[in-house]
């Protein structure tokens, strides 16, 4: 007799390849760029954030399955309704293509509607829900016309790092969320390697590389492929 079936959800989907940062270091070098190692790297990318900026996160193992999951993500605010449009600009993406929301799990039963603890599809951006009314307004970049989201859960024992970056975020704004969306040019798959996520900031992706533990300008990524074009 076959023994009942139990299931055991996963936490995380972090299955792929990852790079230390002693390899990060040496891929930046070989194409001289500069970089910078924060002590307080959460708080400096929510500031970056809070100021409008676009930020490419690599770091740690690639996501499994059809989803960005913050690892090979875009991070931006979704408080400026406009955001949606620069993302789609510099991404060239099309404009029907909806950005969704990252959020603390802190705070997602009081901004999704309906949402609660054991529903473990929220933890994998495959799940949507109607976005509080009354808050709804406060991030219009990622609200649907029809005043839905489908976010990512955030729990901190799964993504400390990133619940580190919501957390610094929601002190700064008030808003325990922002965009999440996939690190690659429209028609490109998402960038795995640390040379992939540079190639992908020098074409336009993002403001700031958070490349492991290190934090790489797009400026001096672009300014080494002008030098290297000009050489």
């Amino acid at each position: 007799q076959r023994k009942p079936y139990v299931h055991r959800p996963w936490s995380h989907v972090y299955l792929g390849p990852e790079w230390g940062d002693a390899y990060c270091r040496s891929a930046l070098v070989k194409r001289g760029i500069g970089w910078t190692e924060p002590d307080d790297l959460s708080m400096k990318v929510a500031a970056a954030l809070a100021d409008g900026r676009v930020v490419a996160m690599c770091q740690g193992r690639m996501e499994y399955g059809p989803r960005a999951l913050g690892n090979r993500s875009l991070l931006a605010s979704a408080e400026d309704p406009a955001m949606p449009a620069r993302l789609n600009k510099r991404l060239h993406r099309s404009d029907f293509m909806p950005f969704a929301p990252i959020i603390m799990e802190e705070y997602a039963g009081a901004w999704l509607v309906g949402w609660k603890p054991d529903h473990i599809a929220s933890r994998f951006m495959t799940i949507t829900y109607e976005v509080e009314p009354s808050l709804a307004a406060r991030v219009p970049a990622v609200v649907h016309v029809d005043g839905t989201a489908r976010p990512q859960v955030v729990c901190r024992d799964d993504q400390q790092a990133l619940h580190g970056i919501l957390k610094e975020y929601n002190n700064i704004t008030g808003i325990p969320l922002v965009i999440n969306t996939s690190f690659n040019m429209h028609e490109d798959p998402i960038v795995c390697s640390p040379e992939d996520a540079i190639d992908a900031v020098a074409r336009g992706a993002a403001d700031v590389l958070v490349l492991g533990r290190l934090w790489v300008e797009a400026d001096e990524i672009i300014k080494s492929v002008k030098s290297a074009v000009q050489s």
